[in-house]
């Protein structure tokens, strides 16, 4: 059996190669991260007739950059070994100079797969790593509607403050639809009744109706909001985003369903696990 060591890094990678008895029979060389760099990396193991069935190779789980050798190494047929980098740290801490460096780590993710200190990758766990990016997409498209929101809200309160009084909540459907076609108190006053009542009764799907479009009509005719025309350019913007926001959110959850019906895990079969949260449990 033969060791191989990675230390990643974004550009540069270092690799260093074992025997089973622990003697390094290649001292760490640069491996860059581009094509070019890992085909050199495969003709220097030929040069040194390592074969590749006969290689375990292992890397720190350290963020991204490492995503694109393992998705190569595993199309390539090499054994995969993700390392804790808890486990380097507490090798290195054992050495007596205690220092970091590209070449040094190399020989210790060696002693980490020499000691096992390792969990194999498996043909899964490409999957799972698309799965980890999903949903770290699908959480900063959701951070970045809840910042929307809050501005709509803000906009809302400066307009016509007076809409909280009608609807609970700003966001939903009927009061989008309301601010989109109708986002000033001057344009609701202005509408013709059985349009606005036609407008909430579609919008809502029959829960609100003329009751509503009255009180709305009321208010706005009195509002203390201020006369700003950039205001309601900045609210239909935010609807447009925030519509399309959700739009992306729902594609992101298609394709995580997606992924976990792949998976078949058993974590769906627990009362309350959805295929969100499922996804983020095993990612």
């Amino acid at each position: 059996m033969f060791y191989i060591g990675f230390d990643i890094a974004k550009e540069n990678h270092f690799a260093s190669v074992a025997n089973s008895n622990g003697d390094i029979i290649i001292d760490a060389f640069l491996v860059k991260n581009s094509f070019n760099g890992f085909e050199f990396f495969l003709n220097k193991l030929k040069e040194h007739n390592i074969p590749i069935f006969e290689s375990l190779v292992g890397l720190e789980s350290t963020g991204h950059y490492g995503e694109n050798l393992i998705n190569f190494l595993h199309n390539n047929g090499f054994n995969i070994g993700i390392i804790n980098p808890i486990q380097t740290d507490a090798l290195r801490s054992s050495n007596i100079r205690k220092t970091k460096t590209d070449k040094i780590d190399t020989k210790l993710i060696i002693q980490s797969l020499m000691l096992k200190h390792y969990t194999p990758f498996v043909s899964k766990d490409i999957k799972i790593l698309e799965l980890r990016s999903l949903c770290r997409h699908r959480d900063d498209v959701i951070k970045y509607r809840s910042k929307l929101k809050t501005r709509l809200v803000a906009f809302v309160d400066q307009l016509f403050p007076e809409l909280n009084l009608v609807f609970k909540s700003i966001h939903q459907k009927s009061c989008y639809t309301l601010l989109s076609i109708y986002p000033t108190p001057k344009d609701i006053s202005n509408t013709r009744i059985d349009a606005l009542t036609n407008l909430l009764r579609k919008a809502s799907k029959g829960h609100f109706g003329l009751d509503k479009a009255t009180k709305l009509k009321e208010l706005a005719k009195s509002s203390i909001g201020v006369n700003n025309s950039s205001l309601s350019i900045q609210i239909k913007h935010s609807l447009k985003q925030i519509e399309l926001l959700n739009e992306q959110i729902s594609d992101i959850d298609y394709k995580i369903k997606e992924i976990m019906d792949e998976l078949n895990s058993v974590i769906l079969t627990i009362p309350g696990i959805s295929y969100t949260l499922g996804s983020i449990i095993i990612s």
